[in-house]
């Protein structure tokens, strides 16, 4: 890692949580580097985010999505791109397109789940990177100890395409012991109700 200059350096106090400067201890120790080399680099990459006009939340979005589809066959499309193909398709094979969506989003959720990550943690990776994955806003309210309802808006734009994003969230969810006993639709969003087969966190 470069080396700052001591000319360079700004003498000053930064207050961090112990278990904070555990962890940057621990990367300076794995990358053969100081703390001092880890937190400027840290913090300059927050604040090169943060002037682009990245929120720390959206900052800590982007890393969770990173890190769930490091390894995952993942192609990025604008979503009239995908919209329009998905358009040509769906009226003729309707019943294929469905199956390959909801197989697909099973596929993601087992290599979530290989990989450690837990419902919450799917969670709260569309709560803070709904923007990236091409959605407008998602919202999770807890009905009861086995009931959620998730609503999804900017599920791109037409029915088409809104039926088979629903069927990959069904084969996502399914993954994690969630099955969905209702859903409302229109074109760009879609009020899913899951039950699951055992209380909820």
């Amino acid at each position: 890692m470069h080396r700052l200059d001591e000319a360079a350096r700004v003498r000053t106090n930064i207050a961090v949580d112990s278990k904070v400067h555990g962890r940057l201890a621990k990367m300076a120790k794995k990358n053969r580097s100081t703390v001092y080399e880890v937190t400027n680099s840290c913090l300059s990459v927050c604040a090169e985010a943060a002037e682009r006009g990245l929120t720390m939340d959206e900052i800590r979005g982007q890393v969770l999505i990173w890190y769930a589809t490091k390894n995952l066959d993942v192609v990025l499309l604008p979503g009239k791109v995908i919209e329009y193909m998905v358009n040509q398709l769906y009226p003729a094979k309707k019943q294929e397109m469905a199956s390959l969506f909801e197989e697909a989003g099973a596929d993601v959720g087992e290599y979530f789940k290989i990989k450690g990550l837990t419902f919450q943690d799917v969670l709260e990776m569309a709560r803070l990177g709904y923007a990236s994955i091409g959605l407008r806003d998602i919202s999770v309210v807890k009905r009861s100890a086995t009931k959620i309802v998730v609503s999804i808006y900017g599920l791109l734009l037409g029915k088409s395409a809104t039926e088979v994003g629903l069927k990959f969230v069904e084969g996502l969810m399914n993954e994690f012991g969630l099955i969905v006993v209702g859903s409302e639709l229109a074109e760009g969003a879609v009020k899913i109700t899951f039950e699951a087969r055992s209380p909820l966190p």
